[in-house]
């Protein structure tokens, strides 16, 4: 294929395993193959998902920093296989034409296939979903937000990360399949794509996800860090056992972690900058905890806030000690859906682990610290975000 005038010239992706035996390949394509990356799908399923909802009953969850740190560089483990080989060999994805939505990772703990004609045995039956509390669509707007957020958080987490990006259509609005996890026999309602929402004059669920994924594909590309073909090939070259040149990693109190850091589960809440000779810094913020987390970021570099998964459900990181509320959430009343929000995450903190009801109770690396520290910033509860260095040009 690579000497054929016609497929020599082409981008071609593998699909790496099948059901016979040997099936799973991942990684054992060499050039000119990319391949889709299963383990970032079920990392990142695992460490917004199921992990989440482990720590909410007092269980530690199986994702480590490590873990996360691998995927987000490109997953070196199983791609860098061949001389030139990058980061682009690996297609990163949450979902894709097998499986649930990632909008149905959110809905469904279980796959409802009865309209396939199988009795539901057919599909998958780890899928590493959740459904907050209720199986299926819900009206209850703790629940949906809390839907929303975790969609952001899984599309945060792939266009963020080094390698190819591979997005289910309808993931970008939160399509649904009503739970069907293997809808190939479907060509109905099931599987296409509703796009009425797109007529409506008011600010719909569909419209907000929209146009917050829209944003982040947008300052994907236009950041030249993720259009290179350079591998972090080696433990050092990601940073996690020394300082590399490319990246750079900062628990929330501004320090590198520590070797035991790397593979504590209990370690959820992190920051990577990215560097690069040719341009200014990104540095990406995550927060996988239930509480809003106070971060020290780098003191030699000024940086501006330019994206958050937790604008889904009105808020903001904020420099200091507070997060911001966006103004078309901006009701603490308990009526409103933001108030009730902030009421249901200290119930569970008092349920799971009998914690300080106060709303001002936050994780941080000191608790004297002044809201006027520039390099302080607070982020919101489960999320993910975007800073970029101001230059000083």
């Amino acid at each position: 294929m690579r000497s054929d005038l016609l497929l020599g010239n082409l981008k071609m992706i593998m699909e790496p395993w099948d059901c016979g035996p040997n099936g799973w390949r991942t990684g054992q394509f060499g050039i000119p193959f990319a391949e889709w990356n299963d383990r970032f799908r079920d990392c990142t399923r695992t460490f917004w998902l199921t992990d989440v909802e482990r720590a909410r009953g007092g269980e530690t969850g199986d994702m480590t920093m490590q873990s996360m740190a691998t995927r987000l560089c490109g997953s070196a483990d199983l791609f860098a296989t061949d001389p030139g080989r990058g980061s682009t060999a690996s297609v990163n994805y949450v979902a894709c034409h097998d499986g649930f939505t990632t909008a149905d990772l959110t809905q469904y703990r279980h796959k409802h296939n009865e309209a396939n004609g199988e009795n539901n045995r057919d599909g998958s039956d780890n899928n590493h979903s959740v459904n907050f509390g209720h199986e299926g669509p819900c009206s209850d707007p703790i629940i949906t937000q809390q839907r929303e957020r975790a969609i952001m958080n899984m599309l945060g987490t792939l266009l963020l990360s080094l390698g190819t990006p591979m997005l289910l259509a309808g993931d970008e609005f939160g399509n649904s399949q009503n739970g069907n996890n293997n809808a190939y026999t479907q060509d109905n309602e099931t599987t296409w794509l509703d796009w009425d929402w797109l007529y409506s004059t008011e600010q719909t669920a569909e419209l907000k996800l929209f146009n917050l994924t829209s944003r982040l594909i947008a300052l994907r590309k236009a950041r030249d860090l993720y259009n290179h073909e350079d591998f972090f090939t080696r433990l050092s070259k990601i940073g996690l056992l020394k300082k590399s040149d490319r990246v750079h990693w900062f628990l929330p109190n501004g320090k590198t972690p520590h070797d035991a850091d790397w593979t504590n589960p209990s370690v959820r809440s992190f920051a990577m900058q990215l560097l690069s000779p040719d341009e200014p810094s990104l540095l990406i913020l995550v927060n996988g905890s239930d509480e809003n987390v106070r971060f020290h970021l780098p003191n030699d570099i000024e940086w501006e806030m330019i994206w958050s998964s937790a604008e889904i459900a009105g808020e903001y990181p904020g420099q200091g000690t507070q997060i911001e509320k966006l103004a078309e959430f901006d009701e603490e009343a308990e009526d409103k859906p933001a108030g009730r929000f902030r009421n249901h995450l200290q119930r569970l903190n008092t349920m799971y682990w009998q914690m300080d009801e106060n709303a001002d109770s936050l994780n941080s690396a000191d608790d004297g610290l002044s809201e006027d520290d520039p390099t302080l910033w607070t982020l919101p509860a489960l999320s993910i975000s975007a800073m970029k260095q101001i230059s000083t040009d």
